[in-house]
């Protein structure tokens, strides 16, 4: 069911969401949405968020996701590239169906992982912060203070190996898909 501030588009919608525009997990002031024929990025009327920009498949030349813990995908032209903040969107299906309509690729060997949509920056991240966190508590306290290293620990290496695994990842080119066949030739 959409609101009326909706935005309407002209073809069939494979992807909407609305998002807070300014990477903050506030309200949301911009409407994504992906269709047959583009990529629609709009302030909500009442909010009057900080994006706005239409993109046909055609003129998307790559995707790239950024980040570790504030993450983001950018879509480039060949003009100019354009920075949408994921913290609500589904990152997966949102990429999925801008890479599947604009003839992208990613050239680089899938692991288990990738293939999965699994991205364990994120669940170590959290995790490592948590640890980190609950250790910090248990030092504080009298009886917990071997504990509380030892999570401390934990979570300093979860954060390390997250940090390590992104690094790899972009190295690796796990993160960016690009047009491999040009905009008048049908995508496969």
């Amino acid at each position: 069911m959409s609101s009326p501030t909706t935005p309407r588009f002209d073809s069939e919608t494979l992807y909407e969401e609305h998002v807070a525009g300014d990477r903050q997990c506030g309200e949301p002031d911009t409407a994504i949405a992906v269709t047959e024929s583009g990529v629609y990025v709009r302030p909500i009327a009442e909010s009057g968020g900080p994006l706005e920009f239409a993109l046909g498949h055609e003129e998307i030349t790559g995707l790239q996701c950024h980040g570790m813990v504030n993450r983001s995908i950018a879509i480039e032209t060949d003009d100019a590239s354009y920075e949408i903040p994921t913290t609500m969107l589904d990152e997966r299906r949102f990429r999925q169906a801008i890479v599947e309509r604009s003839g992208l690729s990613n050239p680089c060997r899938r692991l288990v992982v990738d293939r999965l949509g699994v991205c364990p920056c994120t669940a170590g991240s959290s995790l490592g912060c948590l640890l980190i966190v609950a250790g910090i508590g248990l030092v504080l306290s009298v009886f917990g203070a071997l504990l509380g290293i030892g999570a401390i620990a934990a979570g300093a290496a979860l954060l390390l190996l997250a940090y390590m695994f992104r690094k790899v990842s972009t190295w690796r080119g796990a993160n960016r898909w690009e047009r491999t066949n040009g905009p008048d030739q049908p995508t496969v």
